[in-house]
């Protein structure tokens, strides 16, 4: 009501002007309520501006107001996706940065395009708060305060407007470098074949610089054919080690760096990423493509890729004519056909020595490294003899295998440890190496501390067990409210997730107050709805997901999709929040799946219970992608050392690098894909030259090749490694041998750069919003200004900025 006509309330009736009155005492009251009405509406705008929520908000502000009446607007509608989405775009910080210089957040302005406004400028606000109130130094707070620091699109869909990013936490942020030496040689820094280097706090594989010499005398060898291996004496294989088939000058550098390779099945063609190369370094192509096809990949559906100890490529491939077996080398696929069983198949499993196939007849074995001369050959493993649907290697010692005859634990030997649910048909396991999980055709198992239970989603009450009891002779009748279940994954954060018949759901604990968390079943019907095919993990803490619709990958707290058609992710929003139209969005809920209508549901409230999910899909539909996988690989360089720093000059092919594997001291083959071995426990690094064609074996035994491998005679013990020579020659080897020394003169000088393992750390990944937008070194500033109020002291953290591919450059 206007001050005008409460000022006429006030007087008696007979004194009261009418309505449309002209006289004094009319134009008196109009006056002074006029006056009053204004006052009003400034004391409103002045206690507004006191209030982090509603200072500068556009539906108060005057000017604001004023612009739309003169479009001839009525006032904006916050139910209107049209005006809310202008208010969003309100430009104007005033009010707002007052408050806000308390916590010292003054409103960003460079870039100037990604300036902020009114309420991203709050979101910041409120981030950082959050981040406050979840302890500022968890990892939950980090992801809120780069969230603060991140321009938002407010223009965009609700779920498109965060800038994507990933918190990796513990991981390897110091890095060491090691020059190599040879103790006491004259010869300083120069490195001789099967000369050994241990690295024993080595996180990941190292980058390695080998730079070539000059053979002025006997003393110095040419450095042709240089490499390194991995060598785990005793195990299988015992060498792992990537070659460089060519040359180098005196003073020429080689560097070879880890990088990452991405293998796809879409839509029945197997397509790869591209290899990096010193321009395309940083990039992420593993992750952002683009996928080209494979030359040569036979037709067919590609099922549950794997990844070998001699780094090939394994696949199981649905044609007409049935299920095959095939190995890829990263340029031939070969098909193992003999002992093949009928099919259909069902998983693959990579042991050390071999591979593992699970099919309709039961499981078999492919044994890597068969006696020369001798084919690839699957045999059945006698001890499972049912259908095998899952394979999972829990450990270096035990193999779970879920089976239609119950779950199989096996040995390293592949004999029979344990066997649970004799009689049930299972579907999936996976196990953490502390809780073990399986799926039954309408249920979901979990082993923990040796008892098991069964899903039954009771309700959202902390007092009532997701989980109950179960006898294991009962499992064949335990019902979970969940579709088919066909895969099963542990989360980083210990979430177990579901890939089912109708989508992804995940198991988790929720935070839904300040200090309040509850366990929570979460399902995705707006983003998959058809089949989930595989999941499957990155060693940077993603998952990926794939099947009928598409590529997904998620951190846990976001999720996004791959377009294969534009090359690009879509960011699809928080996995816990769900999106009813392009400027709302709530809690995601707790679901359960109707089994008799096929449905998932929702819980709504305590009075109509859980009721059909009915939400607009946000995702792309395009084409099934049938396996996914992601492996190391390999970025060579050659160059110079210029002021003491690597300065690459061109890049090496691929096909200049071959993979060589020893599967045992005394023999070596071809392995697969390129790629520098990751470090293993009591494992060592040595360097070495490939083996010369023609190679003549001397006749004195023990003798090494300078690729390391063993020529001895059966009956001998194995000695110390090496060749020795009479005690002329001037080389020592630590006083081991007093006068006695490797056969090969020295041929390289060898560096070593290597992340440490950490303590802690953690690192901030900045993705790309747009495939060839690069981000603007000033964003990168905003994050590690804010990421300084959490990390506290002696804590490492890096910040990497991912790169666009740059125009013009082939990929």
């Amino acid at each position: 009501m206007a001050f005008e006509e409460r000022l006429r309330e006030l007087l008696p009736s007979l004194y009261r002007p009418e309505p449309g009155d002209q006289t004094l005492l009319a134009q008196l009251l109009a006056s002074q309520g006029a006056s009053l009405d204004a006052a009003s509406e400034h004391v409103q705008h002045v206690l507004r501006a006191h209030w982090a929520d509603s200072a500068d908000k556009a539906t108060f502000d005057a000017h604001y107001l004023l612009a739309r009446a003169e479009r001839g607007l009525l006032p904006a509608n916050v139910r209107e996706a049209k005006d809310m989405r202008e208010i969003l775009a309100y430009p104007y910080v005033d009010d707002l940065a007052r408050l806000a210089a308390v916590l010292g957040l003054p409103p960003f302005t460079e870039p100037s395009d990604a300036r902020e406004v009114v309420e991203e400028y709050r979101t910041r606000i409120d981030d950082v708060l959050d981040a406050y109130r979840l302890g500022l130094t968890t990892r939950a707070a980090l992801i809120k305060l780069c969230e603060a620091a991140l321009p938002e699109d407010m223009s965009l869909p609700i779920w498109q407007r965060r800038w994507p990013f990933v918190v990796e936490e513990p991981v390897a942020v110091r890095r060491n470098s090691v020059q190599v030496q040879v103790p006491e040689a004259l010869e300083g820094a120069l490195v001789a074949p099967l000369f050994r280097v241990q690295l024993s706090d080595a996180w990941s594989a190292p980058s390695v610089e080998l730079e070539g010499t000059t053979p002025e005398t006997d003393l110095v060898a040419a450095t042709e054919q240089p490499g390194l291996e991995r060598l785990c004496a005793g195990a299988v294989p015992a060498g792992v080690g990537i070659f460089y088939r060519g040359a180098l000058a005196a003073g020429e550098l080689l560097r070879l760096s880890p990088a990452r390779r991405r293998f796809v099945a879409v839509a029945d063609e197997l397509r790869a990423s591209p290899i990096e190369t010193r321009a395309l370094a940083d990039t992420d192509l593993a992750r952002r493509g683009p996928f080209t096809a494979v030359p040569d990949a036979p037709a067919g559906e590609l099922r549950h890729a794997v990844r070998a100890s001699d780094c090939t490529l394994w696949f199981v491939l649905a044609a007409g004519s049935g299920d095959s077996l095939l190995r890829f080398d990263g340029s031939t696929f070969q098909t193992v056909a003999t002992g093949a069983p009928a099919g259909p198949y069902h998983a693959l499993c990579v042991l050390p020595d071999a591979v593992l196939l699970g099919a309709e007849q039961g499981l078999f074995r492919c044994a890597l490294y068969p006696a020369e001369a001798q084919p690839l050959e699957l045999t059945a493993v006698p001890t499972v003899s049912t259908a095998v649907r899952d394979i999972v290697a829990a450990d270096s010692s035990m193999v779970l295998c879920a089976t239609a005859d119950g779950l199989f634990e096996l040995s390293s030997d592949l004999t029979v440890a344990r066997h649970t649910f004799p009689g049930v048909p299972l579907t999936a396991a996976a196990t953490d190496s502390v809780r073990t999980i399986a799926a039954t055709q309408t249920a979901l198992l979990l082993r923990d501390a040796e008892r098991w239970f069964v899903y039954s989603g009771a309700g959202l009450s902390e007092n009532l067990a997701d989980f109950e009891v179960l006898d294991p002779s009962q499992a064949a009748t335990a019902q979970s409210p969940l579709p088919d279940i066909t895969r099963l994954a542990f989360g980083r954060d210990g979430e177990i997730w579901l890939a089912t018949e109708h989508g992804l759901a995940r198991y988790y604990v929720a935070r839904v107050a300040d200090a309040l968390r509850t366990t929570r079943l979460e399902a995705y019907p707006d983003l998959i709805l058809g089949a989930v095919l595989g999941l499957e993990s990155d060693p940077r803490g993603l998952l990926r997901v794939f099947g009928a619709d598409g590529l997904f990958e998620t951190d846990g707290q976001t999720i996004s999709q791959y377009d294969f058609d534009a090359a690009a992710v879509h960011a699809l929003g928080e996995l816990a929040r769900s999106y009813p139209d392009e400027v709302t969005e709530r809690d995601r809920g707790h679901f359960r799946f109707d089994r008799a209508q096929e449905r998932w549901q929702r819980f709504e409230n305590t009075r109509v219970g859980f009721l059909a999910v009915d939400l607009p899909r946000r995702s792309l539909t395009g084409a099934s992608v049938s396996c996914c996988i992601e492996v190391p690989s390999v970025r060579a360089e050659l160059g110079t050392r210029a002021d003491g720093e690597f300065a690459a000059s061109a890049d090496v092919p691929h096909e200049q690098l071959v993979q060589r594997i020893k599967p045992d001291e005394t023999r070596i083959v071809d392995g697969g894909m390129p790629a520098i071995p990751e470090p293993l426990p009591g494992c060592e690094y040595r360097y070495l030259q490939l083996e010369p064609e023609g190679m003549t074996v001397p006749a004195g035994r023990p003798w090494w090749s300078r690729e390391g491998r063993l020529f001895v005679t059966p009956a001998d013990a194995a000695p110390w490694p090496g060749h020795f020579r009479d005690a002329a020659n001037s080389f020592k080897v630590d006083g081991v041998f007093e006068d006695a020394v490797f056969s090969y003169p020295p041929s390289a000088s060898l560096r070593l750069s290597y992340p440490q393992a950490p303590a802690i750390g953690v690192r901030v990944r900045l993705q790309l919003r747009a495939a060839n937008q690069a981000i603007e070194p000033a964003i990168g500033e905003r994050v590690m200004s804010l990421l300084a109020r959490a990390v506290a002291a002696g804590v490492p953290l890096e910040l990497s900025l991912e790169k666009p591919v740059p125009e013009g450059d082939s990929v």
